[in-house]
């Protein structure tokens, strides 16, 4: 398939129902292995992709606009990063926004976004951080040393982390300061409500009746409860 895409310079997917997928015997020995195996059915391990939005704006004021339009590269990226349909170039776009945001690369953009408070509210760590960030070179360099088995590897882990890691840029649009340098300065303009955890389970801010927080309130998720809903591993491997 991908030889044919090189030719004629189209991209092309599989697209089959899967249940009919089946091993067709090429002999008289084939056939006695597939009748000792039981079936000729093919097995096929399938993951789900889960992800969630970390922020709502029911209303949207001309300061959110300002705010929002004065990081124009970083919104630039972000739209560049949706249209993508690969995991692995979704998410080397996505880190793009990253890097944008503060002005660094590498070692010293991980460390600014673990001093990060958001990020900490997402649960980020330090680790997580440059595991992230080794992937993220993964991404851009491995796969065209390490042959295939390297690139399904790749493709499959960038989409398994790319709901969490788009999460992680979301928070950062809606909150720095100042875009562009490596100040950490926060200017909130919408709250967080949802995102992916480090283990894969969505994590949704309910408002809580008794405190009186409103979920528009920037700044009010320690008041909020707490609610996880635990989600399978995202991708899929072939």
């Amino acid at each position: 398939m991908h030889l044919l895409s090189f030719l004629i310079d189209i991209p092309i997917r599989y697209a089959h129902c899967a249940h009919l997928d089946c091993l067709i015997p090429e002999g008289a020995a084939d056939e006695r292995h597939l009748d000792a195996l039981g079936t000729r059915r093919i097995a096929h391990r399938l993951r789900a992709t889960v992800g969630v939005r970390t922020f709502s704006m029911s209303q949207i004021s001309e300061h959110v606009l300002a705010v929002l339009a004065a990081k124009e590269t970083g919104l630039a990226l972000y739209a560049q990063a949706l249209l993508l349909q690969e995991a692995i170039a979704a998410f080397r776009e996505f880190w793009k926004v990253l890097e944008s945001a503060f002005g660094e690369q590498d070692k010293e953009l991980i460390r600014c976004l673990a001093d990060f408070g958001p990020a900490k509210e997402l649960g980020f760590t330090l680790d997580e951080l440059e595991a992230l960030l080794t992937l993220r070179g993964r991404a851009s360099h491995a796969t065209s040393r390490a042959g295939i088995k390297e690139h399904r590897h790749v493709r499959n882990e960038t989409a398994r982390l790319l709901p969490r890691l788009k999460c992680l840029v979301e928070q950062v649009i809606v909150t720095k300061r100042t875009w562009g340098v490596k100040a950490l300065e926060t200017d909130r303009v919408a709250p967080v409500l949802a995102y992916v955890g480090p283990d894969n389970s969505i994590v949704i801010f309910k408002r809580d009746v008794d405190s009186g927080a409103r979920p528009s309130d920037a700044g009010q998720v320690d008041a909020m409860r707490t609610t996880r809903s635990a989600v399978g591993a995202v991708g899929e491997e072939s």
